[in-house]
């Protein structure tokens, strides 16, 4: 996963490359810096917290928070890894709680842990879950302290849904946005002033469905349930942002970037783009919300800087 944090009218982007190293670049200036090393010999699977702060696994499987302090980067190991190239595992920490993934026989179980008077309390069970083709699950901060959990529910049917933590770790229940026979490969969503949107791909036998829903302030969506807004061949990199009190959506198909812009009365075609790159998500969290967006896969430090800046 690609992030980018924005924060004092600055522009931060983490990636990771392919020397399993990540990265981290600051756009300054109309440009970005050089390219800083956060940690080395680590997977393609981490969590950002802020500017200066993120969680990530070694190759050999331990889990390290690296912080920046005084300009330099620091690394300490949180859990060890039990065994040789354990699972990928991804922690998330949310206030005095940490979230995170354990292989659990065939499937793997989402747990939370919090921190009481400095000690660790006994983990609990969230649920099962089956990670998302390019991602395991997502964790974001939103605009209102909360931190969303989003992942695929491990049950007879495709299920989509999230569930709210705050930052004393106590865990809301399971909102279901979407349930599916076919496969859910892809979601991505964004907050807009505490509104929910989002945006996955059903993967069918001869097709696939672009779908969207949007989340009301009384919990309940928008229209009674998802709408389709584009259906075709194979499709990825669903990405969903708001931009002036509107949803801007985009996704990938075929070489091409279909992009879709929508408010209260439905959505219009915003174009279709044919490019040689090959793209991939980025997320991108600032003090409003989330949203995600599209990058190239080969420069995900290069996004569109003028969608940050409207």
């Amino acid at each position: 996963m690609v992030y980018y944090v924005l924060f004092e009218d600055k522009i931060v982007c983490f990636y990771c490359g392919e020397d399993k190293s990540i990265y981290r670049r600051e756009y300054t200036d109309g440009k970005w810096s050089r390219a800083v090393c956060v940690a080395s010999d680590v997977r393609n699977c981490y969590s950002v917290m802020n500017n200066s702060e993120l969680i990530c696994q070694e190759t050999l499987g331990n889990i390290i928070l690296c912080r920046q302090k005084d300009g330099n980067w620091h690394c300490d190991t949180v859990l060890e890894g039990k065994g040789n190239y354990p699972p990928d595992m991804l922690m998330n920490r949310i206030g005095e709680a940490v979230v995170y993934c354990l292989p659990n026989g065939r499937e793997r179980t989402l747990v939370l842990q919090k921190q009481k008077d400095g000690k660790w309390t006994q983990s609990s069970l969230i649920d099962g879950f089956v990670p998302f083709h390019g991602f395991l699950y997502r964790t974001v901060p939103l605009s209102d302290g909360r931190v969303i959990l989003v992942y695929r529910k491990n049950s007879a049917r495709q299920e989509l849904g999230f569930r709210m933590i705050d930052k004393n770790g106590d865990m809301g229940a399971f909102t279901r946005v979407y349930t599916s026979s076919g496969l859910i490969t892809d979601c991505s969503f964004a907050e807009d002033n505490g509104t929910l949107y989002f945006l996955f791909i059903v993967k069918g036998r001869l097709s696939s469905k672009l779908m969207y829903a949007h989340l009301q302030s009384d919990g309940a969506f928008k229209n009674g349930q998802p709408l389709v807004l584009w259906e075709g061949g194979n499709t990825d990199c669903a990405c969903i942002r708001r931009k002036n009190g509107k949803t801007v959506t985009e996704h990938v198909s075929g070489g091409r970037i279909y992009t879709f812009e929508g408010g209260e009365y439905g959505f219009k075609s915003g174009g279709i783009k044919r490019t040689p790159y090959t793209f991939k998500k980025a997320a991108v969290i600032n003090a409003r919300g989330m949203s995600d967006i599209i990058v190239p896969k080969d420069r995900p430090y290069d996004a569109d800087i003028s969608i940050f800046l409207k």
